[in-house]
């Protein structure tokens, strides 16, 4: 089949921020299915999709970094999701945030949708700049490779110059922030995201479908209330690091404090013996306040990754789900307006894309349950540590009490008045630190211990939409 070349349009192709599509292809990039909208926006009909490469829509301001990065995930068996710029067979580009997912069958499930989040302008600067990269180093043999190398390496580059330790952890975040931003967006809009669904009459296939669009819609407003509380979780990590940071500070400045003590009750030895005895608890107690700060720091960064996972895994089957439903209304919309003109093969393969969509949202959703069951004990390991961290904090609030009664009972013959009040300002501000500390690693382990129920219901809708779709036509 022959492919026509098409000149590039500096020209936005009609998609709107409520619509969704996808296309799955085989092992090697060949499209085997994909919805309307996705033949809408390509300017493609379904029938001349069906059987081409994927990339009849590759627009050449794409760098291959990008897809070279996107294929490493595929074949080690890992979904991905990447900004993309498509082009349509007009000439126009579409930019969407595409989540690619691996089949249990060898194959691709694509799903995507329009970006409109904060994160998006730096996308497009940071793409153009690796296109310069490939570009300097050529179009054929090493020169391609090495282009592709080093475009490699400076898309790592900016991702650490913002904070982002590995794509991994890039990904997540985009695909939590595009989401969310969408959903401000459709509010804002007063946009439903999923189409309303029309019953036809006397279709067996569209029977069919409304079950899975009933059963889809309810488990897609369970997808939503876990990704809520998942966003919550995380935001809260990142809380949590901050807090531990604030009182590892304190706990360095505490350990300088009660060096000036231990120099000032060697001063004055005979006349306040126990000064000195504060002093040294003061010293062992700071220390220890150091090492079970370090402690709980490790957890988190230990902690931050598996959240972030689970988040990005949320995104996801919240993705995949919403992508099953509208498509079920898509489908029937088109049945009961019979419009399957440029759409003949569309009848024979809705039985098959809807498996597709359901066989990648169970991969997904059965990967966050397991994640899920890892996080907890390391959640309930960081709350013992940071429930230690509040007692020696106490323990040096009543030392620095009592200091401060000693000081006083030596009136102005030395400086530990003035040594206790800067202890007492830095114990008290590590304390309310930890509050908060605490308060959110209670409310992400409280919150944790809910989840399996709502995972449960989640699973029973699953295997009801299994048990539909394996029937299906």
């Amino acid at each position: 089949m022959a492919t026509m070349k098409i000149r590039p349009l500096d020209v936005e192709a009609q998609f709107r921020i409520e619509e969704l599509f996808f296309s799955t292809t085989d092992a090697k990039g060949i499209i085997e299915t994909g919805n309307t909208v996705f033949a809408r926006v390509s300017g493609y009909p379904y029938d001349e999709l069906v059987g081409r490469p994927h990339n009849i829509i590759r627009h050449p301001d794409m760098p291959r970094t990008v897809f070279k990065l996107l294929w490493d995930y595929l074949e080690a068996g890992k979904p991905i999701a990447a900004y993309v710029k498509n082009m349509a067979v007009t000439g126009q580009y579409y930019w969407v945030v595409a989540l690619v997912t691996p089949l249990p069958r060898n194959a691709y499930l694509s799903i995507r949708f329009k970006p409109s989040s904060a994160l998006f302008p730096l996308v497009e600067k940071v793409y153009q700049e690796l296109k310069e990269i490939e570009t300097k180093h050529g179009d054929q043999g090493n020169g391609r490779q090495e282009g592709m190398r080093a475009g490699t390496e400076r898309l790592s580059a900016i991702l650490k110059e913002h904070g982002f330790e590995s794509y991994d952890d890039f990904m997540a975040t985009v695909l939590r922030t595009e989401l969310k931003s969408r959903e401000h967006e459709l509010t804002l809009q007063n946009v439903k995201a999923i189409p309303a669904f029309v019953h036809p009459d006397g279709h067996l296939l569209s029977q069919q479908l409304s079950q899975v669009f009933d059963e889809g819609t309810r488990l897609n407003g369970d997808i939503l209330k876990l990704f809520a509380r998942i966003d919550d979780f995380i935001n809260l990590s990142e809380s949590l690091e901050k807090d531990a940071a604030f009182v590892l500070e304190l706990a360095q400045s505490l350990q300088l404090i009660s060096m000036n003590a231990s120099v000032e009750s060697a001063k004055i030895r005979g006349n306040a013996p126990s000064l000195g005895v504060i002093a040294e608890h003061l010293g062992s107690t700071s220390r220890n306040v150091t090492h079970l700060v370090t402690d709980v720091r490790k957890r988190i960064h230990h902690l931050t990754p598996q959240l972030s996972q689970v988040g990005f895994g949320l995104a996801a089957s919240r993705l995949q789900i919403e992508m099953l439903t509208s498509f079920c209304a898509e489908f029937v919309e088109l049945v009961k307006n019979n419009d399957q003109h440029g759409h003949s093969n569309y009848l024979k393969h809705a039985g098959e894309m809807i498996r597709s969509i359901e066989a990648a949202f169970r991969t997904t959703f059965t990967q966050i349950v397991a994640l899920l069951e890892e996080i907890e004990r390391p959640l309930l390991d960081l709350g013992n540590s940071s429930e230690e961290l509040r007692k020696t904090i106490l323990t040096l609030m009543f030392s620095q009490l009592v200091g401060t009664v000693e000081a006083t009972a030596l009136g102005n013959q030395s400086n530990f008045r003035v040594i206790f009040e800067e202890i007492k300002g830095q114990i008290y501000s590590a304390k309310e630190q930890l509050i908060d500390l605490n308060r959110s690693v209670t409310e992400i382990y409280d919150q944790l211990r809910s989840l399996p129920v709502v995972t449960s219901v989640c699973a029973e809708r699953l295997d009801c939409i299994s048990s539909l779709t394996a029937s299906m036509i």
